[in-house]
């Protein structure tokens, strides 16, 4: 199994929920209290029940504050309130390959459009277990990347942290754990590395900050991951049926002594 298709699968199982347990109005802005506000992050726009809304403000795990979008002339687009409730987050936008083609396909698209992004970075090589009784396929170890649009004007490094970097922990907790539950992984899955990108940026350094370039072309901060992530050979048999011999030499239940499952 390859690697990107197993990561795939991880990410599309998510489960990402906002479980509003109050409301309070203010200042024209809804106060949503919940015990996990998941990856939002200032600015970010999301739809709730059909609904556009944007993040005003957030306190970690705590409450998310939206106000209602505005149109071309500063009229909100819709009237419609936040109730309390169990609401369903888009999944992160999954991408994998090297460094160019990722940013050759993200440059046709609005950050807001794919943000937040896990990126699988295809580099590092994989191996095949020598012990021809082992239940794994391949081992080695995989770069992901959980990143989330970031104000590079405005923030400073304290800033990134508190409104990208931090809240991206909430969904690597929720992928980990999601990961670890696939069929085709299991122990030793774990992560051998963490980095922290206030600017995902490359190129530069303490006394040539003018030569960094934004990494994918765009204006992110977020998590750099190593994961240990051995895939397991795959334990399910197909079903094998035992056509019925010409002449009918078999009857129907000898054959479905045969079926495997």
């Amino acid at each position: 199994m390859e690697v990107a298709t197993l990561i795939k699968e991880v990410i599309t199982d998510l489960d990402l929920k906002l479980n509003i347990f109050a409301v309070r109005l203010t200042n024209s802005r809804y106060r949503c209290y919940t015990q996990n506000t998941q990856y939002l992050a200032k600015n970010m726009v999301v739809t709730l029940s059909g609904y556009s809304y944007r993040v005003y403000s957030f306190s970690l795990n705590e409450y998310v504050e939206f106000e209602i979008p505005a149109d071309a002339d500063g009229e909100p687009i819709h009237s419609e309130p936040i109730v309390t409730g169990i609401y369903t987050l888009p999944n992160p936008t999954f991408i994998h390959g090297k460094l160019k083609a990722v940013t050759d396909e993200l440059s046709k698209k609005q950050s807001t459009a794919i943000m937040p992004l896990i990126w699988l970075f295809e580099l590092l090589p994989r191996r095949v277990p020598t012990n021809k009784l082992s239940i794994f396929e391949t081992e080695g170890t995989i770069r992901l990347f959980f990143m989330n649009t970031a104000n590079f004007q405005d923030y400073e490094t304290e800033d990134h942290y508190e409104q990208v970097i931090i809240p991206m922990g909430n969904l690597i907790t929720e992928f980990y754990s999601q990961l670890k539950r696939h069929k085709r992984t299991g122990l030793p899955v774990s992560i051998s590395g963490r980095t922290n990108h206030a600017k995902f940026t490359t190129g530069g350094n303490s006394t040539t900050a003018g030569s960094e370039k934004n990494v994918l072309n765009k204006m992110l901060s977020g998590i750099e991951l190593e994961i240990d992530l051995p895939i397991k050979i795959n334990l399910v048999c197909p079903t094998v049926v035992i056509p019925e011999v010409a002449g009918g030499a078999f009857d129907s239940s000898f054959d479905n002594s045969f079926n495997r499952s």
